[in-house]
């Protein structure tokens, strides 16, 4: 009952909503293996020679969206890593020795390539 209600409901909602012309959905054409050195006004001038009968209003540049956000995010664990180490080091005044190796928090051994840094050290 509370799903005929529900879709009732929103049939309803909806029918009275009115889109003005700017609110429509453009046409957007995505295209993969551009060259990285390719500019907006390149590609648009393309697209306006090879196809005359369409209007090119812009061209954008996108990027790897997944890929950025995937980068962000570890910059931001790495920002709150080194304001952690900083706060460490200024509560304690001695610097924090870290084993920066995917196992570094199982090994603590001190063979070559096992070497501690300090917490604030860049990799």
């Amino acid at each position: 009952m509370y799903l005929l209600l529900t879709v009732y409901s929103m049939r309803r909602h909806t029918s009275k909503m009115h889109y003005k012309e700017d609110d429509l959905v453009k046409r957007t054409l995505f295209i993969n293996g551009i060259s990285k050195y390719a500019e907006e006004t390149q590609i648009k001038q393309h697209f306006e020679q090879a196809y005359e009968n369409c209007t090119v209003l812009e061209a954008r540049i996108c990027y790897n969206v997944a890929r950025l956000m995937s980068l962000n995010s570890e910059r931001k664990k790495t920002e709150r890593s080194k304001k952690f180490f900083t706060d460490l080091m200024v509560k304690e005044h001695v610097p924090t020795m870290i084993n920066p190796k995917p196992c570094g928090h199982l090994c603590c051994c001190a063979i070559t390539g096992c070497e501690e840094v300090t917490g604030l050290s860049p990799r």
